[in-house]
């Protein structure tokens, strides 16, 4: 999710990029992952929920 060379290649196939969010990322941080996609001329994103945690051993959605 955040390789710009891998994002940019699934952007330019022009199939729906699914975009996992990594549980160390901020849901306001996905924007950035998205923006690269968009910027490749590709509107279709769709983005997934991996889980949150509170530390290391506190899951609490996975």
């Amino acid at each position: 999710m955040r390789q710009t060379d891998l994002l940019v290649a699934a952007a330019e196939t022009g199939k729906c990029v699914t975009l996992k969010k990594g549980q160390f990322l901020s849901p306001e941080s996905m924007k950035f992952a998205v923006q690269k996609i968009t910027d490749s001329k590709n509107e279709k994103v769709a983005i997934i929920e991996r889980g949150n945690s509170f530390g290391y051993t506190d899951m609490i959605v996975d």
